[in-house]
Formats: structure tokens, sequence, C-alpha cells
């Protein structure tokens, strides 16, 4: 059981975390990508405060923490990358209960982000690689190139020509920074 009082701190704590998160990633940008203005202190500590939270009271529901929270958590999963097991663990979950907050559309990014960080094909072409340096696009592997469109519309993703048009005039902005 958790007191009101303690999942008002939770949930205050989720979102400034997440707040603290896209700030960094807003000043790396702004810097052109410059490697010692990336923080992964603030990736670790986030996940490790998700976390905890997580093992002790669940993943948040919408219902009870509400969708910002839900959204900011989801946030910080995606960029766990240095903890797969969490993000492998928290897309089960996330599978077993997509509700408002957390659509079939993130659920999907975070499950191609971790095919591809396994070195397995993405299912519904959600993730780039951009080249940091000269501002190149790839596009890594996707497991079924024919179905994919059907796949992107089934969930509410844009074709996927679509997005990567948006991704390259995305990056045409960063290269002119």
């Amino acid at each position: 059981m958790i007191t009101n009082e303690k999942l008002k701190g939770i949930k205050k704590e989720i979102v400034e975390r997440a707040k603290g998160d896209q700030e960094m990633r807003r000043r790396w940008g702004e810097s052109g990508f410059k490697p010692n203005i990336y923080n992964k202190k603030i990736d670790k500590e986030n996940t490790r405060y998700l976390k905890s939270v997580v093992e002790r009271y669940g993943w948040p529901s919408s219902r009870q923490f509400g969708k910002k929270v839900v959204k900011s958590a989801w946030l910080i999963v995606q960029h766990a990358g240095h903890d797969k097991t969490f993000q492998w663990n928290v897309l089960r979950l996330l599978k077993r209960q997509v509700n408002s907050a957390i659509t079939p559309k993130l659920i999907a990014t975070l499950e191609d982000r971790l095919l591809v960080a396994d070195g397995r094909k993405q299912k519904y072409g959600t993730q780039f690689h951009i080249d940091l340096k000269s501002f190149s696009i790839s596009v890594p592997p996707i497991a079924d190139k024919k179905k994919l469109n059907i796949l992107r519309q089934q969930i509410g993703l844009r074709p996927f020509e679509e997005q990567l048009k948006r991704v390259t005039r995305s990056v045409a902005r960063m290269k002119r920074k």
C-alpha cells in the first residue's frame, strides 16, 4: 500500500527526473553533441530510481499516477540502455498493460530500440542511426519490409517513408546549428 504523501513524492520525482533528462539532451544537442555535455550519470541515476519504484510498486498506472508521470517513466526507461535487463522487463510489463498513456507506438519504439541494441532486426522501423559528425542517417535492418507499413498503421504510426523524411529534415536542422 502506498500512502498519498508517498505517491505524491514519487510522481513529482519521476517527472522532475524526466525533465532533467530532456534538459541535458537539449544542452547536448545545442552544443553540437559534444561528448563532455552528455551526462551518463543522469541516465543511470534515473534508472536506479525508477527501478526501485517498479520493484516496490510495479509499473506506474495511469489511473494511480497520471499520464504525465507514466510517460515520464517511459522516457526514463527508453534512455536506460545501460540496463537492458530492466528495459526488457519493463517492455514485458507494458505489453500486458497498454493504456492511454503508454500507447502501442511507445511500446513499439522501446521494442525496436531493444531489438536494435541486441543486434536484431527492428519490427516497426522506429529506430534510426545518426552519425553526429557527418549527420548521415542509416536505418538499422527491418524484419519484414513488405509488412512494415501495415504494422505501423496498426499501432498508429505514420508510413515509414514519411517518418524517414521527418528524420531527414530534423537532422538537416541539427546540421545547420
